[in-house]
This record gives structure tokens, C-alpha cells and sequence, in this order.
């Protein structure tokens, strides 16, 4: 995703594509071991396009935020960094040296793969830059970190198998109360058992893109009471 000017229009598009990746499973109504080889390209593709998601959308809010966006209240976002900011390379500098300090004596250009993991380094990324609306941040990656962290981990396996991201799916079955390691298919199509915050019989899968989407949205809404 790209930056942009607003930040409500930037969730709006993210949120609306996670809604539209998640219906995309609902529509063909695949069931533990009852799903056709469409049924599994559709869900590898959900799972790898929302874990992608959700680290665009990262690094879109992280640039918005640096360039001082508006947010949905029509307040700009105030930032305090310890370094001048006058383009997205600063950005992007600022943020680099803050997660790798082996670069620190670099100033880009960088490539992607020196830049941050904006899925899981947002929120220390705009602590750097003294961003105004850092507790929004926080309060979203808080949500259900586990989930955001278990789709990437379900995406690196569809998108790169090999030994490290089988063993990665597999251990994750036990943290969802499943037994005799099932096909990652069937276990994104489990109902979680007696793990705390799932309702009996919610879809494993269908969750993680419920805490998507609110994540995206509880980055923009407001906290109560808050100044």
C-alpha cells in the first residue's frame, strides 16, 4: 500500500481488502477434510495476501504518520523526531537505524529487505518519531498479536515451503488445542479449542482476518477519554 495524505482513507482501503479476503474463503464453504484443491489455492492465497496486508498497511500508516497525515478527526498527526524529516527516505532512515543500529553510520537508499518487519516493528518505529498517535499503535498491535504473527507464519508456509515454516505450521496446532498434526488446511479450518477469546466452533482462519480487519480500523478510531 501507499502513503497517503489521510489516514481514515488509507484504513478504509486496508479494511475493505481484508473484509474482501476473508469472504473470499466464506464463499466456497470449505470444511475440515471435505476441501478441493480450489478450496486450498483460495485460502493459500487469502492467508498469504492478509499477512501482506497487514505489512503494507504497516509501513503506509509508519511513511502517513512521518509525513504528518490527517487523522479521520481532522487533526494532523504531530511527530518529534530526533532527526529532521523532510521526505520518506528520512522516514524510512529513521526507522532503519532504529531496528538495526549496524546501519546507523548508513544513509540509505535501503533496500526492502534492510528496512524494518513493519508487521511487528510499527509501533517502536513511531515511538522513534515521537508520533502523536503512537497509543492509537500500540492499542492495535496489542489486539491479538498471536494472530497477525500466525497468519505470517501460515504465509511464509505457503509461500516458502521448506523444513523451518512446516516445523513453524505444525507447532502452531498445539497452541490451538489440535492433536496429531493436521494438514494446515484443516487445521485453518478448525474450530480452536479452549483457547481463550474464541467462541465454540469459530473458524480458525475466519478469526485471524477478524483481528485484521479491527487492528486496521482500531489504528484510526479514537480512544476514549483520551485528550
Amino acid at each position: 500500500m501507499r502513503p497517503s495524505h489521510q489516514l481514515g482513507t488509507l484504513a478504509a482501503t486496508a479494511g475493505r481488502r481484508a473484509r474482501s479476503l476473508r469472504q473470499l474463503i466464506v464463499e466456497r464453504h470449505p470444511a475440515v477434510g471435505a476441501w478441493t484443491s480450489a478450496d486450498q489455492r483460495a485460502i493459500a492465497y487469502a492467508v498469504i495476501e492478509g499477512a501482506n496486508l497487514w505489512e503494507g498497511y504497516s509501513r503506509a500508516v509508519y511513511l502517513s504518520s512521518a509525513m504528518c497525515a490527517r487523522e479521520p478527526s481532522g487533526g494532523r498527526v504531530q511527530i518529534n523526531p530526533t532527526s529532521p524529516v523532510k521526505n520518506l527516505d528520512d522516514a524510512i532512515t529513521i526507522a532503519v537505524h532504529r531496528v538495526d543500529p549496524r546501519l546507523r553510520n548508513q544513509s540509505g537508499p535501503w533496500q526492502p529487505r534492510q528496512e524494518p518487519d513493519w508487521g511487528s516493528q510499527l509501533a517502536i518505529c513511531l515511538a522513534e518519531l515521537g508520533a502523536s498517535n503512537l497509543p492509537k499503535i500500540q492499542r492495535a498491535v496489542g489486539l491479538e498479536p498471536e494472530a497477525l504473527n500466525h497468519m505470517r507464519a501460515l504465509r511464509n508456509f505457503f509461500a516458502h515451503k521448506g523444513i523451518a515454516s512446516v516445523r513453524k505450521a505444525r507447532k502452531l496446532t498445539i497452541k490451538y488445542g489440535l492433536r496429531n498434526e493436521p494438514d494446515p488446511i484443516d487445521f485453518l479450518l478448525s474450530p480452536a479449542r479452549g483457547k481463550p477469546g474464541y467462541e465454540p466452533g469459530e473458524v480458525i482462519v475466519l478469526r485471524w482476518f477478524e483481528v485484521l480487519s479491527k487492528a486496521i480500523q482500531l489504528t484510526v478510531d479514537p480512544i476514549p477519554d483520551s485528550p
